[in-house]
């Protein structure tokens, strides 16, 4: 997953706080915490059946809270089946999400979660429909819902922010929150299979905005970037970064999480954190220069070093090099390979991992990169433009076969092999 001064997702327009990009790619899958969209509330309309009628609802059975969080009953009926159209311009190889489902307004929906399977790829949505009603169906590779959980519509205040569902093989990742006079926080990991009574519930980790997860570690990024926090799920434990230094949100993989932390302004340093060691440690800590994104898929280790700024309180970040090692968590085992230069951007960009590649977006060109990283040959391509002109906002996940991101309206998916051959590294 889906950004930043230290916090690079935009959420929905309209809604509570902010917005964070999904992805799973190189086993972390990445969202925001809160929801909502923008555009027209009011009106009622807030049935998204397939045609068997609006399904019943059910509480979930882990949620207290002073407001309500619903499973549907038969999802298949609570969510219709999953499209795909041709891009704006039909640029080749280039899919957007037909929104079959009544929107609340152009920006109501937050960025996907996305795994691959042997069999197919499986999503997660989050959709603002009318009335203020949230939607967060988990898609399996049929197109179909297999869960869908929902805040009903004309929601009490203060209204529940669930977490969006980021789905693995043996379960998935969800939560919900609430704020006001009586704030709660609750996160679970829900079991393939099993009743929802049956999550398991962890321990407090204290309200946030922008959340990640491997199958194993739900990491967290607290409001302003001020910590992090990871749970390993495997030991029940959970950890917090060191509270003197600024964090962005880990990236965890099935033993880690790799995170930029800042001990000065404009000073980001490449840490880690490890199930073995259960501290965080410093990664790669440039004498002359700083590391402004950092990312892992248990093959291969990435991350952009850049100079210092030209002005160290204000101005652009300089242009930068992406380098890659073999997986490491250890310092000194770290071997730096320089791949390629890549366009400047500032710390925690939007940008994803797995399957052999690396995916960054630069809001200073406004173009999205694919980086194949056996040989650091590279492709470029513009973000389509609907017509509304969003912009990108989310970089979702990328594998040897699509890359998936999000704009201010819409997600999109684009097919490497469609992209010609790209360019060798200078």
């Amino acid at each position: 997953m889906g950004r930043y001064a230290l916090w690079p997702l935009p959420v929905l327009a309209g809604l509570a706080c902010s917005d964070e990009g999904q992805s799973t790619t190189g086993g972390a899958t990445s969202s925001s915490s809160t929801s909502g969209g923008a555009g027209g509330g009011g009106a009622s309309g807030s049935t998204t059946g397939t045609g068997a009628g609006e399904p019943g609802w059910s509480p979930v059975p882990w949620w207290d809270g002073n407001c309500p969080l619903q499973m549907a009953d038969d999802p298949e009926s609570a969510f219709p089946p999953l499209e795909w159209g041709a891009c704006p311009a039909n640029e080749a190889g280039c899919e957007m999400l037909v929104k079959n489902w009544p929107q609340r307004g152009p920006t109501a929906l937050a960025q996907p979660a996305v795994l691959r399977t042997a069999s197919g790829y499986i999503y997660s949505l989050y959709v603002g429909l009318f009335d203020y009603e949230v939607r967060i169906p988990l898609v399996g590779i049929d197109g179909r819902a297999s869960v869908v959980y929902r805040t009903p519509p004309n929601p009490p205040n203060p209204a529940c922010h669930p977490l969006q569902v980021e789905p693995y093989e043996s379960g998935h990742w969800f939560g919900n929150w609430v704020l006001g006079s009586q704030p709660k926080t609750t996160y679970v990991f829900q079991p393939e299979g099993l009743d929802p009574s049956d999550a398991l519930v962890l321990p407090p980790l204290g309200p946030n905005q922008q959340k990640r997860s491997s199958e194993q570690i739900m990491a967290i990024q607290y409001d302003f970037g001020v910590a992090a926090r990871i749970y390993d799920r495997q030991t029940g434990l959970d950890f917090q970064s060191p509270d003197d230094m600024g964090a962005t949100l880990p990236w965890p993989t099935d033993d880690a999480a790799f995170l930029l932390l800042v001990p000065a302004p404009n000073e980001p340093e490449a840490w880690v954190w490890t199930r073995e060691r259960e501290v965080y440690e410093p990664l790669i800590t440039p004498p002359a220069g700083h590391v402004v994104d950092v990312k892992a898929d248990g093959t291969r280790l990435v991350w952009i070093q850049t100079p210092p700024k030209a002005e160290p309180g204000n101005g652009e970040w300089p242009a930068g090099t992406l380098y890659s090692s073999a997986y490491t968590t250890v310092q000194d085992e770290v071997v730096a390979t320089a791949l390629r230069p890549m366009p400047p951007t500032g710390p925690g960009p939007e940008s994803a991992i797995g399957g052999g590649y690396y995916a960054l977006y630069s809001a200073y060109t406004n173009l999205l990169y694919v980086v194949r990283l056996s040989d650091g040959r590279q492709w470029v391509m513009p973000i389509p433009l609907d017509e509304f002109g969003a912009l990108l906002n989310n970089v979702s996940y990328v594998d040897d076969t699509y890359v998936y991101f999000k704009t201010g309206t819409n997600i999109f998916r684009q097919r490497l092999d469609a992209l010609g051959p790209g360019e060798p590294p200078p």
